[in-house]
């Protein structure tokens, strides 16, 4: 760095010498005021953590005259700019800056006074880490199903490299950030390996914690049950029929539930239901579940009635 260069300084009595020594002008030195002195009150100072990615400020002493005009620029420990001769008062950290000492130099200056520059105190680079919430497996452990392995790992810049593993052995082909179970799956733990690397950071991988095994579902040929309302109507007293859908593979065991407006009827588990005083004003459900060995619990509720009435009442 030239500290004395055009652009950053103004123009002294010295450089106007210099100029008529070519022989471009004859000026005598006498001709020339003398410039004035800036003074700095205090030392530059610099903050921040030093690492990829995060930012360094300046801060600047006062000087005198008040006035002068303090231009920051970020140096190396060889002097050499690393803002690309940008002046600002804060810098954001490179990966290419890692394992160098980054300090602030600040050149002052004022009309016709001489300029003056000091460099701060020297904070060194170092990469930096990943942190937030390692990955997860969300969605279901079914056969078919999509699962996923989300996290908020940052910075954002960084990049994912995802292997999925089946029982800890990786599954050929299998890459992208989400993965369908398959019928190779079933009986088996699915977890994922997720490698995170971005410039400047130190690379970490994580490995999800599922323990539960994958499971086949049961199919159901209805998909919705279905509330059989008697010719009496909707109304307190009359009872209600669910009808099952028919599920498979296998002897699948069927419990049964009503509800009233979202809420679980005490004992209410036969594919009947009578409407009680309580059912007056009220929405009805009814929830099949199926269960299997080697299969997922799977659930099925009913579209809700329209709301009970009083008998007589339109």
């Amino acid at each position: 760095m030239s500290f004395t260069s055009p652009f950053r300084r103004s123009l002294t009595a010295a450089a106007v010498i210099a100029i008529a020594a070519l022989g471009l002008a004859v000026i005598p030195a006498s001709a020339v005021g003398a410039a004035g002195v800036i003074t700095i009150h205090g030392k530059v100072t610099i903050s921040g953590s030093g690492k990829v990615g995060s930012t360094l400020t300046a801060h600047l002493p006062s000087t005198s005259p008040s006035a002068a005009v303090g231009d920051v620029y970020w140096e190396d420990e060889g002097n050499n700019e690393v803002d690309s001769f940008v002046p600002s008062h804060t810098y954001i950290v490179l990966a290419a800056n890692v394992g160098h000492k980054l300090h602030a130099r600040v050149i002052w200056h004022l009309n016709t006074y001489d300029n003056v520059n000091a460099k701060s105190n020297a904070i060194k680079v170092v990469k930096n880490k990943f942190h937030g919430t390692a990955p997860k497996i969300t969605g279901h452990l079914n056969e078919n199903s999509i699962i996923s392995a989300p996290s908020n790992i940052e910075p954002t810049f960084l990049t994912r490299t995802y292997t999925w593993l089946r029982n800890g052995h990786a599954i050929a082909g299998e890459s992208s950030s989400t993965y369908t179970l398959a019928a190779a799956d079933v009986g088996k733990v699915v977890n994922a390996r997720v490698k995170f690397q971005a410039p400047g950071v130190v690379t970490k991988t994580y490995t999800t914690h599922n323990t539960k095994k994958t499971q086949k579902i049961l199919i159901a040929t209805t998909f919705t049950p279905v509330i059989t309302v008697p010719l009496a109507g909707l109304v307190r007293g009359a009872s209600l029929t669910a009808s099952s859908p028919a599920w498979g593979p296998g002897t699948v065991v069927i419990a049964i539930q009503w509800y009233l407006n979202g809420k679980k009827v005490k004992g209410a588990k036969s594919s009947t239901f009578l409407l009680g005083s309580k059912s007056v004003g009220k929405h009805v459900t009814v929830k099949f579940t199926g269960t299997e060995d080697g299969y997922a619990t799977t659930s099925l509720t009913s579209q809700k009635t329209a709301k009970v009435k009083k008998p007589g009442t339109l």
